[in-house]
């Protein structure tokens, strides 16, 4: 039996879960700047004092807008280090290129309207330094990954680990920024398929007995 308790914490997490869905659908329509919490809680169909609950400010409730897809990409990096020595190392890039593509390319016009407030990039870059996130710790772990492939001998032991995980996750960052800004995709593939290839890419320079 749900109680109230539990009722109450159930409809405060829809209502936030509303409140950035509802600020992610006006930024994508009109950026960011001129955008108020005023507009936002009324597109979630809420007061201006219940968003607040949830949202020390306009800032923090955008800042959440992009970060709204950023746990499965964390999850999938963060579980990396588990699949070390199985299937292999191209499937399981290609597996993290996959979950990159599909997360920045939500989370792109979110970050480009945000890039073009500067008080609120200002902010975003801060709380994300505060808070130790941002692409920095995905490089990390891939890398990590990388290295304890290299220790099993399954990644040339001169490979730089740390360029090959900026290669996966620039190139998918670099294909959503693109496809966002010039409204197609540079390569015409699906994202299966550049994941594929990307990851195919980067793991013949991997490969023990290639070329470095």
């Amino acid at each position: 039996m749900v109680t109230a308790h539990e009722q109450k914490r159930t409809e405060r997490a829809d209502l936030r879960d509303a409140l950035v869905a509802a600020a992610d659908r006006l930024m994508r329509e009109r950026g960011a700047r001129g955008l108020t919490t005023r507009e936002i809680a009324r597109e979630a169909g809420c007061s201006d004092g219940a968003l607040y609950v949830h949202f020390q400010d306009k800032a923090h409730l955008l800042a959440a807008v992009c970060e709204r897809w950023i746990p499965d990409l964390a999850a999938a990096v963060g579980s990396l280090i588990e699949r070390v020595g199985v299937a292999t190392v191209q499937e399981n890039l290609e597996a993290i290129a996959a979950v990159a593509l599909r997360t920045y390319g939500e989370m792109v016009s979110s970050t480009f309207a945000i890039g073009g407030d500067p008080e609120l990039l200002t902010y975003h870059q801060a709380a994300l330094k505060a808070a130790e996130r941002g692409p920095r710790r995905g490089i990390e772990s891939i890398a990590a990954y990388l290295a304890a492939e290299q220790r099993l001998g399954r990644v040339r032991t001169d490979a730089d680990a740390v360029m090959a995980a900026n290669l996966v996750l620039g190139s998918c960052w670099q294909r959503a920024a693109m496809r966002y800004y010039f409204g197609e995709d540079i390569l015409p593939i699906d994202d299966a398929t550049y994941a594929s290839g990307l990851a195919a890419a980067v793991t013949r320079g991997l490969e023990p007995g290639g070329r470095a």
